[in-house]
């Protein structure tokens, strides 16, 4: 029998837990002369502990919307209210600290629509989903441009305007199993969750699947996706939780499977 194991690639974390006040403290003393506030601690923390276990590492998670919100100066508590207008400034720090940490990172965000964004100007709502898109895009091109690898979006309902915009191979999308066939129709790569692996044979007979990353796998489900994938094709992927965090990713480092050679 062949033991296979599977690289691990981060999808990104929740909001970790609050952390010591005095463990705040000292790194914030540490941050001195840098941009820095709780988003930058979020993201340094995230990162670290999946270093050790993870193959394929990604800053954020769906915690970074408000960095990203922040960075759109026309929306304000969720309303737009004029054009868009975008400063880089903190999404750029928080490249540079992420490639401090690790070179060539991806990097883990909502999609637009998984934005909580609302329009009190455009009062079109083909106009202001444009609009969003383009100055969403702008800011994955600058993190890219600062050296990001590609980026992982997240969202529970996914649109065709912003799988077209956000396509190729820096990109992935993380989606519900609902939306898999639709994400297919943009994307050769699948984020699919164990409990849904059988339903591969099905898709792969109306879609060209390069790639496969199981979420939260177990054994069995990744000798389900075995049974229509090679071993190089197939990845084991998950969400770094709120706490223990580096135990997590050290579980899915250490999955195996035993089948013929």
């Amino acid at each position: 029998m062949r033991t296979c194991s599977f690289p691990v690639k981060s999808l990104g974390s929740v909001l970790p837990a609050a952390p010591d006040a005095s463990l705040l403290s000292a790194w914030i003393v540490s941050r001195y002369g840098q941009e820095t506030d709780l988003i930058t601690w979020n993201i340094e923390t995230t990162l670290k502990d999946q270093l050790p276990a993870v193959e394929y590492p990604a800053a954020g998670g769906e915690y970074y919307a408000a960095r990203l919100l922040d960075a759109f100066t026309n929306v304000r508590e969720g309303a737009i209210f004029r054009e868009f207008d975008v400063d880089q400034k903190a999404v750029r720090a928080d490249s540079d600290l992420v490639n401090g940490l690790r070179k060539h990172c991806w990097w883990s965000m909502p999609a637009p629509s998984g934005l909580d964004v609302r329009d009190e100007y455009f009062g079109d709502t083909e106009e202001c989903a444009a609009s969003l898109l383009e100055a969403f895009a702008s800011l994955c091109r600058l993190m890219r441009d600062a050296g990001i690898a590609g980026h992982i979006l997240t969202t529970n309902t996914p649109n065709e305007e912003e799988l077209t915009e956000f396509t190729g191979k820096k990109y992935l999308w993380a989606v519900p199993d609902t939306f898999l066939e639709m994400a297919l129709e943009y994307q050769r790569d699948i984020v699919i969750s164990r409990e849904n692996t059988a339903q591969l044979p099905d898709l792969l007979d109306s879609y060209d699947i390069r790639r496969v990353y199981v979420c939260d796998p177990d054994a069995e489900s990744l000798t389900t996706v075995l049974g229509s994938f090679d071993p190089e094709y197939v990845f084991v992927c998950g969400v770094g939780p709120k706490e223990d965090r580096r135990s997590y990713w050290e579980h899915l480092a250490e999955i195996t499977v035993k089948r013929d050679p």
